[in-house]
C-alpha cells in the first residue's frame, strides 16, 4: 500500500510472519495437493524422506512388486512391466526430486546436503534395480 504524507504507518500485527532476511530462501507456498508439494520441495525434509521416501516407497514398491509377479504367472507380460516398472519408477523419480529440493531448501551446511543427496540417490539405485 502506497504511503500517504501525514498519515502514521500501522504497525504489522503481533502473529504476522517476519520478513525474510536479505538472501534467505523464499517461504514455501502453502496449500494445493501433497504430491505438488513435494514435487516442489516445499515437504519438509523429514517428512519427504520418512513419510514419502521411505513408507511411500517400500509399499509403492511393494506392491507394484507384487504386481508385476501376478500379471507375470497370468502371461500377461506388457501390463506387468507397466505396472512393475513405470509406476514404481515414476513414484520413484518423484519422491527423488521431491527430497532434493527439499534438501535444497531446508539444509544450509553444503556438506550436510551433499550427504543427504548421496544417501537419496544410493535409496533410488536400490529401488530402481530391484
Amino acid at each position: 500500500m502506497p504511503k500517504v504524507p501525514g498519515m502514521a504507518e500501522t504497525p504489522p500485527p503481533a502473529d504476522a510472519p517476519a520478513a525474510p532476511a536479505t538472501g534467505a530462501k523464499p517461504a514455501p507456498r502453502r496449500g494445493g495437493w501433497a504430491v505438488l508439494r513435494l514435487w516442489r520441495g516445499e515437504e519438509p525434509l523429514a517428512r519427504a524422506f520418512w513419510d514419502w521416501g521411505i513408507l511411500g516407497g517400500l509399499l509403492v514398491n511393494m506392491s507394484t512388486s507384487f504386481a508385476f509377479w501376478l500379471l507375470l504367472t497370468e502371461d500377461r507380460v506388457v501390463p506387468a512391466y507397466i505396472i512393475g516398472y513405470g509406476l514404481s519408477n515414476a513414484y520413484n523419480l518423484l519422491i527423488g526430486v521431491g527430497i532434493w529440493r527439499s534438501v535444497g531448501r531446508e539444509v544450509t551446511d553444503p556438506a550436510r546436503a551433499r550427504r543427504f543427496r548421496l544417501i537419496t540417490l544410493a535409496l533410488l539405485a536400490v529401488a530402481v534395480v530391484t
